[in-house]
């Protein structure tokens, strides 16, 4: 026999290859999943901090902004009741103004939009201006309005807080509007600047539209945020996160919350960039740790390869001269210390007998049927032949079971088996010393009755069929079975017709009401 040109590798070699490939694979599978984990980390401690944060700055800014409206709402109240006293009027708008830093200019207009009083006292506010920014629907609509960002004559962008009215009839008599330039205000300011630049958050105010409101970076004040690619998620109304891709190279890690008393919402972003920035340096580490560790591991690997193929290799010398004498004397010696150079150390020994086992245990696979133990096709056709080409009679009975297609369907497969397995047994039982049962497939059988006229194997025949119409089988019940009989020799016919004669008798029978033995030549 020649030898496998590419059998030139030994064990050892193989063992020592395949260790250090799976050593390998798993250093870079373990890396791959730190970095992923890791990476993940990074990124849900990111969006958690950005959320939190937003909420935070939103509930700060909604208490902010729910104690300047009732500040307002009494200011109005009180003018109300001052109606018609110009100068106390006066006083109450520049009273409200000094009160504290948030407001930088107070309007009073009527019903109509029309300003009657302002402070201070040069706030370039016109009633045409006015008109044109201020929805008076909305104002009337609302008891207390926080308006989108806007921009004045100057240039300069606001918002304002608007508060109505009420005469003693119930009437809308006016509007007081509290207005906040949002690059002056120092309220706003301080909220979104204590986490400018630290670890590179930004946090920012946006309008209902998506214009920035409040910023860290005053000169994008009054642009709309992030070129409209907010999602509108962000305005709903709920507090949350997520993934905003600017561009291929650059994405952003959002939290969000929003302002409830003015429809305003708090922003909170980080770029992923720097968020997985020390990414790299944590992967770095884990690998120089791993590294040393990995050496000491190769060397065992060597080590235990050499110990694991040193007796195999032994048993190889061995084997190429088993016929010599002294081979058995230098298995004896062969340091087998584990199981399976063991195993072969002592099968070496008996190998032969255990061979011709196998080689009869193979035979009879060959020849039986697995489900019933009887004989199969190809043993059924090498017995006919062997029958035919010694010139001995015989007869055949075809065997076919009625309706196990139903029987399949109604009870299961494990039920056909088990009625296959049984109607063998009495096919068994029905035979006699030197006949042949065999299992042709599926449902059907064939029995060999060497040195048997037709006439007695139509009586073998029907003797098994009222066997099967008599037995029960289980919860399968009451079953028949269609007998197809013939005979050879016969001058018309060879051995393959007399096969398919059987077989046609079989199909007569089945087609004439099962249940019965037919033997037409």
């Amino acid at each position: 026999m020649k030898q496998n040109p590419f059998a030139v590798i030994g064990l050892r070699s193989l063992i020592l290859a395949m260790s250090l490939i799976i050593l390998a694979t798993a250093l870079i599978v373990s890396c791959y999943a730190a970095y992923r984990v890791q990476r993940q980390a990074l990124l849900d401690s990111a969006y958690d901090f950005n959320r939190l944060y937003a909420q935070k700055i939103a509930s700060t800014l909604d208490g902010l902004l729910y104690d300047t409206q009732k500040r307002l709402q009494y200011s109005s109240e009180r003018m109300i009741s001052l109606a018609g006293d110009r100068h106390k009027i006066d006083d109450e708008l520049q009273r409200l103004m000094n009160q504290d830093d948030t407001f930088n200019g107070v309007l009073l207009i009527d019903s109509n939009g029309k300003i009657t009083s302002k402070q201070p006292g040069d706030l370039h506010y016109s009633d045409s201006f006015l008109a044109s920014v201020v929805d008076l629907q909305k104002l009337r609509a609302n008891k207390v309005y926080y308006s989108d960002v806007l921009q004045s004559n100057s240039g300069d962008y606001f918002v304002f807080i608007s508060t109505r009215m009420m005469d003693s009839a119930g009437t809308i008599s006016g509007f007081l509007l509290g207005i906040i330039y949002i690059n002056k205000s120092k309220a706003l300011h301080t909220l979104t600047e204590d986490n400018f630049n630290r670890d590179g958050t930004v946090t920012y105010i946006v309008d209902r539209k998506q214009v920035i409101i409040q910023h860290p970076v005053q000169r994008i004040q009054g642009d709309v945020a992030l070129n409209n690619k907010m999602p509108e998620v962000v305005l709903g109304g709920l507090a949350g996160d997520c993934f905003i891709e600017i561009s291929t190279d650059e994405s952003l890690l959002t939290g969000f919350a929003p302002v409830k008393n003015s429809g305003w919402a708090v922003i909170s972003q980080r770029s992923e960039a720097k968020v997985l920035s020390s990414l790299q340096s944590l992967i770095k580490q884990l690998v120089v740790c791993i590294i040393p560790s990995s050496f000491v591991i190769v060397a065992g690997v060597f080590f235990l390869t050499h110990l694991i193929s040193k007796p195999l290799r032994q048993i190889a010398a061995v084997a190429s001269g088993i016929d010599k004498y002294y081979s058995l004397d230098k298995i004896r010696k062969i340091h087998a210390w584990y199981y399976e150079v063991d195993s072969i150390k002592r099968n070496m020994f008996n190998g032969a007998g255990l061979l011709q086992e196998k080689m009869k245990d193979l035979s009879l696979q060959a020849q039986t049927d697995p489900l019933t133990g009887l004989a199969n096709r190809r043993t059924m056709a090498a017995a006919i032949e062997k029958l035919a080409s010694a010139g001995q009679s015989f007869s055949l009975i075809a065997v076919d079971i009625d309706h196990f297609k139903k029987i399949n369907d109604r009870f299961g497969h494990d039920a056909g088996d088990f009625l296959l397995q049984k109607i063998s047994i009495l096919i068994n039982q029905s035979s006699r010393s030197g006949d042949l049962a065999c299992r042709t497939g599926g449902e059907e059988f064939l029995l060999i009755l060497p040195r048997t006229t037709l006439t007695q194997a139509v009586e073998i025949g029907e003797r098994l069929r009222l066997m099967i119409e008599s037995t029960s089988f289980g919860r399968v019940g009451k079953v028949t079975a269609s007998l197809g009989v013939s005979c050879w020799p016969n001058e018309n016919k060879t051995v393959q017709q007399i096969i398919k004669v059987a077989d046609d008798n079989l199909y007569v029978a089945k087609q004439n009401g099962r249940n019965k033995v037919v033997s037409m030549e």
